[in-house]
């Protein structure tokens, strides 16, 4: 007899853990009571981190609280909507600074960047295809 099997055996009827039994309505109410718990214990560490990168960066001191702390907040959101967004070519333009300021390149990055610019790179110069 495996070790399993003599286990199961071994135990009381009442005490042997049956997954394909459904789940009672005590132990549903249970479960979702623990995840509740284990959700806004996880909530409760993600706020401290968020706050802690706020006073790490100089985007709201420790001290400062209510008004004055939200506005602080919504001047730092305007601040990220007024700055330019990258474009979608930003790295093919910052290859093509280094490869004509003469920084080694793989291939493919020559062979991408040239070819997202419709360009065609060659001696350390680039010009349209």
């Amino acid at each position: 007899m495996s070790a399993f099997k003599h286990f199961i055996r071994s135990k009381p009827e009442s005490q042997v853990d049956d997954r394909k039994r459904p789940i009672t309505e005590e132990e549903k109410r249970q479960w979702e009571i623990d995840h509740k718990i284990a959700m806004s214990q996880m909530e409760a560490a993600e706020t401290v981190k968020a706050r802690q990168w706020l006073e790490d960066n100089h985007i709201v001191a420790k001290n400062v609280v209510g008004p004055e702390r939200r506005k602080k907040l919504l001047a730092y959101i305007a601040r990220l909507k007024s700055e330019p967004k990258p474009g979608p070519r930003d790295w093919a333009y910052s290859l093509k600074t280094d490869y004509i300021d003469g920084l080694p390149l793989l291939q493919i990055q020559i062979t991408t960047a040239s070819a997202a610019l419709g360009e065609v790179w060659e001696n350390r110069q680039c010009r349209p295809m």
